[in-house]
């Protein structure tokens, strides 16, 4: 099988884990529904999504051997003053209106979360999804202020919002700010977003006539650069990898994930694929495993300064662009949990194995490379085993470097 070949089979693989137009339309709707629900019901309501949906980087969930329902995010601000209400109030006001009515009662999951409440909906064109609802009001201006004098660049001091958040029986408020993250998102994808893009509009067209009379009806939040495709394989993989090792509470977070790849993407071409493009961010992930075990300075003089990962004083540090109290890499600096720098660069350099070097092996291999990147579950639905020649299972191990795991898998 030519390169060529492989690359689109990976295209095709990630894009089937993307939710589809029909999903995003019937999302939007029942987000929207949501939202007027609680609006008429006397709370003066802003609900939107946050994260992989409003990013473009939904991938479906993958956990022990099997993929999952869908997890959709939509921060639900109630637009009152931080200082006349508290955390527990705001977080149970959405759930307590919701549980009035029948419907939105029997979607609600019994169980309270951290963060959210989740409305479980049926499956939409045979895939179910959940819908968080995560309560928020506006930020204090005290707290805007310390983000300023922190160093929050200026364009980012709009829509800051306090989540409530559930720590063991005590509520307390989260920072965030889901709308500038996604706007500083935006502007490094815009290039790759652009480049082809008249291109693959023809194809959305093309594969929903159903869904659009014309090319100008497609909403931008269902197109696909190459960067928000590699963001998908990036976690996916993730998810795959951290299971078989039973390290899912190590895993790295999405918003790692999506933060490295979109400031380390900023040093590419625009006009990359998706496997070039993978292979670039790939890259540079194995370059930055350096400062593991090289002092700083060695570093720097051997690599250039390279700062999206940081390792300083013993401390690993991750910034959140919109966010300078943030530290995305806290979790990293538990003592708790000492490895899991060490597990992060561990999994890339897996993913060079799967995704980079794999495209130089023989066609079965290459397919079992695919299975450990994607979940052979997966892979064996969607393409034909017979396309690459596999015949029987290859065992485990079979070479000093690439590690197969497709016998692991439920």
């Amino acid at each position: 099988m030519n390169k060529n070949q492989r690359k689109i089979d990976v295209e095709e693989l990630v894009k089937g884990l993307d939710i589809t137009p029909t999903m995003y339309q019937n999302a939007i709707e029942k987000y929207h529904n949501v939202g007027k629900y609680l609006q008429d019901n006397g709370m003066n309501v802003d609900i939107f999504p946050q994260g992989s949906f409003c990013l473009g980087t939904v991938v479906r969930p993958y956990k022990n051997g099997e993929d999952k329902s869908y997890d959709l995010d939509f921060i639900c601000v109630n637009n009152v003053n931080k200082s006349g209400t508290s955390p527990k109030i705001e977080k149970y006001l959405p759930h307590d209106i919701l549980i009035q009515n029948e419907i939105y009662k029997n979607l609600l999951s019994d169980k309270e979360y951290d963060k959210c409440w989740t409305l479980e909906y049926a499956k939409v064109s045979d895939v179910d999804f959940n819908m968080d609802i995560v309560p928020a009001i506006p930020e204090g201006r005290n707290e805007i202020y310390e983000l300023q004098l922190q160093g929050l660049e200026i364009e980012y001091t709009n829509n800051v919002i306090a989540i409530t958040n559930k720590n063991n029986n005590s509520y307390n408020w989260v920072t965030s700010n889901p709308k500038a993250y996604k706007e500083w998102f935006d502007k490094i994808n815009a290039p790759f977003l652009e480049f082809n893009r008249q291109e693959r509009k023809n194809r959305i067209y093309n594969e929903n006539r159903n869904l659009f009379a014309s090319i100008e009806e497609i909403p931008k939040d269902i197109e696909r650069s190459s960067l928000q495709r590699v963001i998908q394989i990036l976690k996916r993989h993730r998810d795959v990898y951290f299971s078989k090792r039973n390290k899912e509470n190590d895993k790295p977070i999405s918003a790692i994930i999506t933060t490295i790849s979109a400031k380390i993407a900023r040093g590419a071409y625009e006009d990359l694929g998706i496997v070039e493009l993978l292979q670039y961010i790939v890259n540079e992930f194995q370059i930055y495993s350096k400062k593991q075990n090289m002092e700083h300075i060695l570093f720097e003089y051997t690599y250039g300064q390279r700062n999206v990962i940081n390792f300083n004083n013993g401390k690993w540090e991750i910034k959140n662009p919109v966010n300078p109290k943030d530290n995305l890499a806290d979790s990293w600096n538990n003592k708790e949990n000492p490895e899991r720098a060490k597990l992060f660069f561990e999994w890339t350099k897996q993913l060079k194995n799967d995704f980079i070097d794999a495209f130089d092996l023989k066609d079965d291999e290459f397919f079992a490379s695919l299975e450990n990147g994607f979940g052979s579950n997966y892979v064996q639905r969607k393409i034909s085993k017979s396309k690459y020649n596999v015949k029987n299972p290859i065992p485990i191990g079979i070479t000093s470097t690439h590690k197969h795991w497709r016998n692991c898998e439920k």
